[in-house]
Parts: C-alpha cells; sequence; structure tokens
C-alpha cells in the first residue's frame, strides 16, 4: 500500500502510531520518501508508539480524540480504514458525519 501513496504523491494523515498496521505502512512511506503526518492524543503515546521509533514523518500531539478525530478530517480528502479495533470503526463512521453536515474542522 505505500508504494502506492508514494507513486500518487499522497500524504497519509493517520492516528499517529508506530505500531500495528497503519504504523507498519506509515513507516514504508516515510522510507520511500513519502509525506506522513501522525495526529495522535496524548494519552496514546505510551500504548501506540514504540520507543525504538517514537514517530513517523511530522506527529501533532493532541489533547483529546475528537480534537485528533477533527484535525484528521480537516487535513483529509479520502478516507480508509485498515484492520483494528472499534476505535478504528468509531473514526470511520464519525467521517461521514463531518462532511455530510459542511463540517471542515474549524466549526467543530
Amino acid at each position: 500500500m505505500a508504494p502506492s501513496f508514494g507513486d500518487f504523491m499522497l500524504m497519509v494523515v493517520y492516528g499517529g502510531g508506530t505500531t500495528g498496521i497503519m504504523g507498519a505502512v506509515a513507516g514504508r512511506l516515510v522510507e520511500l520518501g513519502g509525506n506522513v503526518h501522525g495526529i495522535i492524543p496524548k494519552a496514546l503515546l505510551e500504548y501506540e508508539t514504540s520507543r525504538e521509533r517514537p514517530s513517523y514523518g511530522r506527529t501533532t500531539v493532541v489533547g483529546d480524540m475528537h480534537t485528533r478525530k477533527r484535525l484528521m478530517a480537516k487535513e483529509s480528502s479520502a478516507f480508509i480504514a485498515l484492520p483494528g479495533g472499534f476505535g478504528t470503526m468509531e473514526e470511520l463512521m464519525e467521517v461521514p458525519r463531518f462532511r455530510g453536515f459542511g463540517a471542515d474542522g474549524d466549526r467543530w
């Protein structure tokens, strides 16, 4: 997946972790010279990042999940979800709500 993002010069905006599937995609894209922006709540730093590699590309640490979702929606033009947990599903379901009500992220 990362090579395809790199081929089309797409920036990946994701949850900011360096572990799991998205961490692997983000890490590979950075290795290929791609542009990555991770947005992670401070409370998740110790759970979703590794000591060996605390971040990939640009990382923004935010105060809460709502701010994370708002910034991800604001900075993205398309969304995909890879296998994850309930949080992944919840974030994916919230994106159409942001877009459907005309929310550009600044009004939330």
